[in-house]
C-alpha cells in the first residue's frame, strides 16, 4: 500500500522534466511570453510590470492589441491572444485558473543532478481586453483573487531530491504582510530564503530594476553548464500557464503515508466500509428524482451496497443523470457527497440537473478552491439561517401525508420486484442442470427426438452430457459384442447392481472371498472332462470338498436315490436330450411345459456343474499315475496341471511350464 501511495504521489506532483513548473527550457507561443519582450512597448520598462504586480495593482496595461506603426507590438499581441485562448480553454475544460507571472527564476542542479529552471514565485493573473467591446484596444493583466505563492513543485522537488525536509509553514508562506514597494519586497524575500532550509544564490542582479531576456536552452545545455547542488536566482519574468492544483494535494498524501497502518492492503480499506454486513436496498430508502433504466438502477444498488465500480458509456447514455441521482439519494439520507471531475462542463451539467429538482441550495459548485470560497461560505451561511424554516416544512401535515404515501407505494414496488426477481432467478438458474430454463426454451424444438426424463433430470448436468454420451456409446458397443457372444444369456439375466448400496458391499466381498478360497483349496481337482461312470464311494468323497449346503444336499440325494437314478431328474441321458433341445435348436422350445422349462434349465445347469467337478477326481487318479513317467521323459517339473476336453489323448507344455492333458 505504501508503494502504491508513493506511485500516486509521484504522478500527482510530477517531479520529472516534463513538469514546466520545474524545467522551462523554452517558451511555446501558445502558453508563455517573456515579459522582457514588453520592454517600452507601452512606454515603460519591462521591470515596471514586476513593480505593479508586487504593489498588487488590480489592472496592469500590457500593450495595444493592434499598432499600425510598430510591428513588434502586433507580434507580441498575437502571442498574448494565443495565451488568452489557452487560458480560457483550460478554465472551461478543467475549471482551473492556471495563468501566472513567474518571477524570479531559479536555474541550476539539485544534489542528485536533477536540472531545474523555474519560477520561485507565482503571481496569479488573468488576461483581459480593455476599451470598446467586443474587440477592445489594449491587453491588460488583472489580478486574481488569489495570493502570491511560492512554487510548490520546485520546493517539493528540492525536498525530495536533496533529502531535506521543508516545513509545512514554509510551503504555505503568505506574502500578504510583505511590503508593496518592490525593493523592500525583494529584501524581505532575501531574508526569507536566508532563514529557510533552501540554499539558493540570491545575487546582486536581483536588486537591479531590470529584467534580462529568457534565453532558449536545452536540457543537455543545462546539464553541461550547471553543477550539482548549485542554484542561482535570475531577474527573469514569464507570463504563462503553470498548473498548480496537483501540488496542493501533496501534503495530504504525505500525511496519509505517515499514518497508514501495515494491515491496509488496498485503497478500499481506507474508507471503513464493512463488507460483512449485507445491505438490503429497499425502495422506501431510495430517493431518485430522475428517471432510471435497468443498468442505472443496477449501478445505484451496487453503490448503496458499498461496492466500488466504474460506469462507462458513450455521450448521452445517462452518466450525469446517474451521478445526479446518487447525489440526491445520499443527500436525502443525511450523507455528505463529494463529486470530482477533471472537466468543468461535466460538473456544471450535474449541478444544473440538481438545480432543476430544487437541490441548488444544498449543493456547492467549486471550480477553483480559492476563488470559490466566498460563494461557498455564503451558501453555508444561508443554510444555517434557514434551518428552522426547513424543520417546520418537514413537520408539516403535507410532508407527513406525502411520506406515508411514498412508503406505501415503495413497499408495493418492493413486493412486485421480489416476485419478478424470483421469476428471473428461476429462468436464469443454471445450478440444477448447468443450463437455464430460458436457454433450454430458446434452443429446444418439439420436432426433434426427445426422451422423457421425469424426476431423474437432475442427474443429467448439461456440462457433463458430452462425457455421458461417450460412456453411453461405449456401453452400447460392449452390449453389441456381448449379444454376439455365446454367453449373452448369462449377461442378459445378470443381477442388477442399480439398487445396491454401501451396506451390500461387505456381502459381495465375502461371497467373492469364499469362492476364491474354495478354488484355491481344490486347484487340481477341477477341469472340464466327460463323465463316464461313477460309484457311491466316489460321490461321498467328492461331496466332502463342498462347503455349500445346497450342493451337498444334491449329492446326498444322488447317493440315497441311486437305485432310481434313471427315473429321476439326475438321469444324464435324459438331461442330455433336454439340453440339446434347449440350446441347439433355433425354433421355440415345445417339448417342455412353461413351468418345467425354467425349472429344468436351473437343474441342468446345477447338475452339469456338479458332475463336471466330480469327474475331475476320476481324472486325477489317472493323471497321478502317469505324472512321474512324464517328469522322467521330458526332464521337466510342471508348476500346474490342466485337463482339456479335446479327445486327442496327448499332453502338451505351456510357456510358463504348465502341463496340459488333452482327453
Amino acid at each position: 500500500m505504501q508503494k502504491l501511495l508513493k506511485t500516486y504521489l509521484r504522478r500527482l506532483t510530477n517531479l520529472t522534466s516534463r513538469n514546466r513548473s520545474l524545467l522551462l527550457v523554452s517558451l511555446p507561443q501558445e502558453q508563455f511570453l517573456d515579459l522582457n519582450e514588453l520592454n517600452f512597448l507601452d512606454g515603460k520598462p519591462s521591470f515596471e510590470y514586476i513593480n505593479q504586480l508586487i504593489a498588487q495593482k488590480t489592472t496592469i496595461p500590457l500593450c495595444d492589441m493592434l499598432d499600425s506603426r510598430l510591428e513588434k507590438v502586433n507580434e507580441v499581441s498575437k502571442r498574448i491572444r494565443k495565451i488568452a485562448c489557452t487560458e480560457a480553454f483550460i478554465e472551461e475544460e478543467r475549471g482551473s485558473e492556471d495563468l501566472y507571472v513567474g518571477y524570479p527564476f531559479v536555474k541550476g542542479k539539485l544534489s542528485d543532478g536533477t536540472v531545474v529552471r523555474c519560477p520561485l514565485l507565482f503571481f496569479p493573473v488573468t488576461l483581459k481586453k480593455s476599451g470598446t467591446p467586443p474587440d477592445g484596444k489594449k491587453w491588460i493583466l488583472e489580478k486574481r483573487d488569489e495570493a502570491v505563492s511560492l512554487n510548490r513543485s520546485f520546493l517539493l522537488a528540492y525536498s525530495h531530491f536533496n533529502q531535506i525536509r521543508i516545513s509545512d509553514e514554509f510551503l504555505e508562506t503568505s506574502f500578504e504582510d510583505f511590503d508593496k514597494i518592490s525593493l523592500v519586497f525583494r529584501t524581505q524575500l532575501y531574508e526569507l530564503l536566508k532563514e529557510s532550509q533552501l540554499e539558493i544564490n540570491f545575487n546582486q542582479d536581483l536588486f537591479n530594476e531590470q529584467l534580462v531576456d529568457y534565453q532558449k536552452l536545452t536540457k543537455a545545455d543545462l546539464e553541461l553548464s550547471e553543477l550539482n547542488g548549485e542554484l542561482k536566482l535570475f531577474p527573469q519574468a514569464v507570463l504563462g500557464i503553470f498548473p498548480q492544483a496537483g501540488s496542493y494535494l501533496v501534503p495530504d498524501y504525505e500525511e496519509l503515508q505517515k499514518n497508514i497502518g501495515e494491515n491496509i492492503q488496498n485503497i478500499e480499506s481506507l474508507f471503513n466500509i464493512s463488507t460483512n454486513e449485507k445491505v438490503i436496498v429497499k425502495e422506501e430508502t431510495t430517493f431518485l428524482p430522475f428517471a432510471v433504466d435497468a443498468s442505472q438502477e443496477a449501478a445505484i444498488r451496487q453503490v448503496k451496497e458499498g461496492k466500488s465500480l466504474v460506469v462507462q458509456g458513450p455521450p448521452g447514455t445517462g452518466k450525469s443523470q446517474l451521478i445526479a441521482n446518487l447525489v440526491a439519494d445520499f443527500t436525502a439520507r443525511g450523507k455528505r457527497v463529494l463529486v470530482v471531475c477533471q472537466k468543468r462542463v461535466a460538473l456544471d451539467t450535474v449541478f444544473q440537473r440538481l438545480e432543476k429538482v430544487r437541490m441548488g441550495n444544498f449543493v456547492a459548485l467549486v471550480h477553483d478552491f480559492k476563488n470559490d470560497r466566498k460563494a461557498l461560505f455564503e451558501k453555508i451561511s444561508s443554510q444555517i439561517e434557514q434551518i428552522e424554516e426547513y424543520q417546520k416544512k418537514n413537520k408539516g401535515l403535507d410532508a407527513i401525508f406525502l411520506e406515508r404515501n411514498f412508503t406505501q407505494i415503495s413497499r408495493r414496488i418492493d413486493k412486485i420486484s421480489d416476485e419478478l426477481q424470483n421469476f428471473k432467478n428461476a429462468l436464469f438458474d443454471e445450478s440444477i442442470c448447468g443450463l437455464s430454463v430460458k436457454e433450454l426454451y430458446l434452443t429446444s424444438s418439439f420436432e426433434k427426438p426427445q426422451i422423457e426424463l421425469n424426476n431423474i433430470y437432475k442427474s443429467f448436468v448439461f456440462n457433463e452430457l458430452t462425457d455421458f454420451e461417450e460412456r453411453l456409446k461405449r456401453y452400447f458397443q460392449y452390449e453389441e459384442k456381448l449379444r454376439e457372444s455365446e454367453g449373452y444369456d448369462f449377461w442378459k439375466n445378470r443381477v442388477s447392481f442399480a439398487k445396491f448400496t454401501n451396506s451390500d458391499l461387505p456381502k459381495i466381498i465375502q461371497t467373492i472371498e469364499d469362492w476364491t478360497d474354495f478354488q484355491q483349496k481344490n486347484t487340481t481337482n477341477f477341469s472340464l472332462i466327460e463323465l463316464n461312470d461313477f460309484d457311491e464311494k466316489t460321490v461321498k468323497s467328492f461331496t466332502k470338498l463342498f462347503e455349500n449346503k445346497q450342493v451337498i444336499e444334491i449329492f446326498q440325494a444322488i447317493i440315497n436315490e441311486k437305485k432310481h437314478i434313471t427315473t429321476r431328474q439326475f438321469d444324464l441321458s435324459k438331461i442330455n436330450v433336454e439340453i440339446e433341445n434347449l440350446y441347439t435348436n433355433d425354433w421355440i422350445e415345445t417339448t417342455l411345459s412353461e413351468s418345467e422349462l425354467a425349472f429344468r434349465k436351473t437343474q441342468v445347469e446345477k447338475a452339469s456343474q456338479i458332475f463336471k467337478a466330480f469327474y475331475k477326481i476320476k481324472a486325477e487318479q489317472k493323471i497321478n499315475e502317469r505324472f512321474k513317467l512324464i517328469e522322467e521323459k521330458f526332464n521337466r517339473k510342471p508348476t500346474s496341471i490342466k485337463v482339456l476336453e479335446l479327445r486327442n489323448r496327448w499332453a502338451s507344455w505351456t510357456p510358463k511350464n504348465g502341463l496340459n492333458f488333452h482327453w
